[in-house]
């Protein structure tokens, strides 16, 4: 998504500019004036601050660790792990 975003940021700027880049400080100044909208952008709003730091929305997705028993084989131990750390746990003989 970011490169999407990256070139819908830079076709704007050249859209303002009329297709005319010869000139870096322009072509960044209109960089910096570009703002998309919810619709425009698959993030969500975006712009840049005056600082040129893009600012967006962080979607934040909580998740649970679970605890996963590998089994229990005649002979053997039975091992625990978990799978979000993907460290294993002692063994249990």
């Amino acid at each position: 998504m970011q490169g999407y975003d990256a070139m819908r940021v830079a076709f704007k700027a050249m859209e303002a500019l009329n297709g005319k880049v010869d000139d870096p400080k322009a072509f960044v100044e209109a960089v910096r004036k570009v703002k998309m909208s919810e619709a425009e952008s698959p993030r969500g709003p975006f712009y840049f601050d005056s600082f040129g730091n893009p600012n967006q929305n962080i979607y934040i997705k909580p998740i649970q660790t679970m605890l996963i028993f590998i089994g229990i084989i005649p002979g053997f131990c039975f091992i625990q792990a978990d799978w979000q750390s993907q460290k294993s746990l002692p063994k249990i003989c």
